[in-house]
């Protein structure tokens, strides 16, 4: 998880004033103390500030929850800190939503990393890192699966309705509905995009925005 909120409206300016959010993306570096600083903003405003978050692997920005397939960004944060198959399903659902799955079929690098990471992607140089750790992983062989593997992983369990991470019920939920997390991946999609975003995850372990 990575945190340098966004000034967005009531609570956003509150948040700013608190020193706890920014009026403009990049304004500032991420701040080394962000589990305090996330923490602080949850108490003024819980989903405004699991929005302006980055989680998991693929360092999905929690306002793109729907995108990585959650029915709230609640849903989506406690998903992320259970289980990092969980993580992997959000990246590859946000990657297709967005429809950068063709990109990185075609190893359009530049074209991805503009969709993934936004149009000032050079200044990381995101396109050479996804094209070198491409041709890393690339060069390496798959663990094949044990003969006493299961074939098919099992079906998570759903997340409970309004799931409530500081005592305060979800504001995003509709009534009556639980909360949904994506599923394992189907093979086809596994056998096709694991180098690419094995190659993704690689630079969010290196280096930050």
């Amino acid at each position: 998880m990575s945190f340098s909120a966004t000034c967005r409206g009531r609570s956003g300016r509150k948040q700013s004033r608190a020193g706890l959010a920014y009026v403009r993306w990049g304004e500032k570096p991420y701040p080394r103390d962000s589990y305090p600083r996330l923490k602080a903003a949850i108490a003024i405003d819980e989903t405004a500030a699991l929005r302006s978050a980055s989680w998991g692997l693929g360092q999905v920005l929690g306002e793109n929850f729907k995108a990585a397939g959650f029915p709230t960004v609640q849903a989506m944060v406690e998903a992320m800190m259970e289980d990092e198959a969980l993580q992997l399903a959000a990246a590859v659902n946000f990657i297709v939503a967005n429809r950068l799955d063709g990109k990185l079929r075609k190893h359009d690098w530049a074209g991805f990393a503009k969709g993934y990471n936004g149009a000032s992607f050079g200044k990381n140089a995101y396109d050479i890192r996804l094209a070198d750790a491409f041709r890393k992983w690339s060069g390496i062989r798959d663990t094949p699966w044990p003969p006493a593997a299961p074939a098919q992983p099992p079906a998570p369990v759903p997340i409970p309705q309004a799931p409530q991470l500081n005592g305060s019920p979800t504001s995003e939920a509709e009534p009556g509905r639980a909360g949904v997390r994506p599923g394992p991946l189907p093979g086809f999609w596994a056998a096709v995009l694991a180098p690419l975003v094995a190659a993704i995850l690689s630079l969010f372990r290196k280096v930050k925005p």
